[in-house]
């Protein structure tokens, strides 16, 4: 809705009029469509500890790692154009489509080793359509299975293992994948 109220706060009377853009009306149908499927009642997010899943992305793919699992998710041409920061931030798409069924009713920690992605993930909002329509599709899955979103810094180097998923294609990179996930406990199957 930041698109609205920001158009509605430029006008300096109650009757003046505004154009109303793609984007304004794109979020205006992200509520229409949530309206038709909410029944009313939410679950309460589950006050015990959260649950963290790491993302990473490099100009040639994304990756994600939750609990011994990954996605890995190659960059089309008109994405991988992006700058990084945005791309870092289109890495939390496929992550939260395959996991948002776990993810029902608790709290959700992103860790990204990006400061410009985990602002734009907490605030929600971009001026890029490309990363707005994923971010639209990611609060979706979070409205509908009832879980929030938190992004938050994690440097890099702790990062290795979204990182080792964002690389699989390079050569020795299921090799590298698979030594950071034996070095974290995890077996890799």
């Amino acid at each position: 809705m930041r698109r609205l109220f920001d158009r509605a706060n430029k006008l300096r009377c109650a009757s003046h009029r505004t154009l109303v853009t793609l984007e304004m009306k794109m979020d205006i149908l992200w509520w229409l469509r949530f309206l038709d499927v909410f029944n009313g009642s939410m679950h309460m997010i589950d006050g015990r500890a959260g649950t963290s899943v790491t993302i990473d992305a490099c100009k040639t793919a994304a990756g994600a790692f939750y609990e011994g699992s990954i996605v890995y998710t190659p960059w089309s041409n008109d994405t991988s154009n992006l700058p990084i920061n945005y791309l870092e931030v289109l890495a939390l798409e496929p992550a939260i489509t395959q996991w948002a069924h776990i993810f029902a009713n608790k709290k959700v920690f992103v860790h990204s080793d990006n400061m410009a992605a985990c602002s734009i993930i907490n605030k929600g909002s971009c001026r890029d359509p490309v990363v707005m329509s994923s971010l639209r599709r990611v609060f979706w899955l979070s409205a509908i299975f009832n879980f929030r979103l938190k992004a938050v810094f994690y440097k890099g180097t702790s990062n290795v293992l979204a990182d080792s998923v964002s690389r699989l294609h390079e050569r020795n990179g299921v090799e590298r994948l698979m030594f950071h996930m034996n070095n974290a406990g995890y077996c890799f199957v």
